[in-house]
C-alpha cells in the first residue's frame, strides 16, 4: 500500500511541476522571444455594391428606403468624381450644387451648377474644373426609368482634400 502510495505521490508531484508556475526558462546570456498575440483584424463595415441604375427615391414613401437610395446616390457620386489636378494642387475644397433634370428614361438630360461654396475664388481655373468634374460624374449615371416623370433633383457634390 505504501508503494502504491509512493508510486502515486511520484507521478502527481511530476504532473503539478509541469504546469510550471509561467516561468521562462533560457541559457544563460541567450535572449528570450516572447510572441505577442496578434492584434484583432478589424472588421469593415460591409457597404452595398454600387448600383447600375440607382432608384428615383423622391418617390420612395418608406423613409428608410429613401434614405438608404439617397446614400447609395451619394457614394455612386463621390466613386465616381475624381478630384481635378488643378484644383487639388491649387488646395481647393468645396461643395458644388448641381441640378439635374432627369428624363423619363433614366438618362440625366440636363445638368447646370446652381450653387458652389469653395475656399478660394476661381484661382488657375480650379473651380471651373471641380463644376466640370461634376457635372461629367453626373452625366455618366442612370436612374431607374419612369414613364411619363421628367423629374429635376439638386446633388451636392463633395471635393475635400484628404
Amino acid at each position: 500500500m505504501e508503494r502504491h502510495l509512493l508510486v502515486l505521490l511520484f507521478c502527481y508531484g511530476f504532473s503539478a511541476k509541469a504546469q510550471g508556475t509561467g516561468e521562462i526558462y533560457a541559457a544563460p546570456g541567450m535572449a528570450v522571444h516572447l510572441q505577442s498575440p496578434k492584434p484583432p483584424v478589424p472588421v469593415k463595415k460591409k457597404e452595398p455594391p454600387l448600383l447600375a441604375v440607382l432608384p428615383r427615391f423622391w418617390y420612395n414613401t418608406d423613409s428608410i428606403a429613401s434614405k438608404t437610395a439617397q446614400e447609395q446616390l451619394l457614394r455612386t457620386i463621390q466613386s465616381q468624381a475624381k478630384y481635378p489636378f488643378i484644383a487639388e494642387k491649387d488646395g481647393v475644397e468645396g461643395i458644388i450644387f448641381v441640378r439635374v433634370v432627369i428624363a423619363p428614361d433614366g438618362q440625366p438630360i440636363k445638368m447646370n451648377v446652381i450653387r458652389r461654396s469653395t475656399t478660394a475664388n476661381n484661382q488657375n481655373g480650379a473651380v471651373e474644373a471641380l463644376d466640370a468634374e461634376s457635372i461629367r460624374a453626373i452625366s455618366t449615371m442612370k436612374f431607374e426609368p419612369k414613364i411619363g416623370a421628367t423629374d429635376t433633383i439638386t446633388i451636392p457634390i463633395n471635393y475635400f482634400i484628404r
